[in-house]
């Protein structure tokens, strides 16, 4: 068998150690506050954090002899998120994320939303996870949807997977 651990979905809207990452640079946390727990069959997870604006000169060679500069500049932004996961069914849960990435104007927003669902049936040997989730920004009008469903059914002699994924 392999590893028992849960695979990463192959699209991930959120991943902390991001924050204070942007454009390669080091940009400043000004501050920051994370709370998590459980409550019965309830995991919560809540972040806010507020990263300062920088400014930076970023380098590209064209070629040898020539090299290009832009300035380019990160605003101030706040990152809110607001993560919810439910067990049922014994070893399953079902899963709701909401992200606002805000540097303070409406022209600069990013949002997500998103819901997962990891069923575990047969007594483990019948695995379904899927997920669905929707993106806004202001400067993209393209379908902004990504989804999947996989189903893996393990015994001791054999293990089979199918999974669809359409990111748009």
């Amino acid at each position: 068998r392999g590893s028992t651990s849960r695979p990463r979905p192959p699209t991930l809207l959120f991943y902390s150690r991001r924050i204070g990452i942007q454009e390669g640079a080091n940009v400043p946390v000004i501050a920051g506050s994370k709370i998590t727990g459980r409550i019965g069959a309830y995991e919560l997870g809540v972040l806010n954090v507020l990263t300062d604006h920088k400014t930076f000169v970023d380098e590209e060679e064209v070629d040898l002899f020539q090299t290009t500069e832009d300035t380019v500049r990160i605003e101030r932004s706040r990152y809110s998120v607001l993560r919810l996961r439910r067990d049922v069914l014994g070893k399953s849960n079902v899963g709701f994320i909401a992200i606002d990435r805000n540097p303070g104007q409406e022209a600069g927003y990013n949002r997500s939303l998103g819901a997962d669902l990891n069923l575990s049936l047969l007594q483990a040997t019948l695995n379904l996870r899927s997920f669905l989730a929707r993106t806004w920004s202001p400067d993209t009008s393209a379908k902004q949807y990504a989804g999947q469903v996989a189903l893996e059914h393990r015994t001791n002699q054999i293990e089979s997977q199918l999974s669809y994924l359409d990111v748009q």
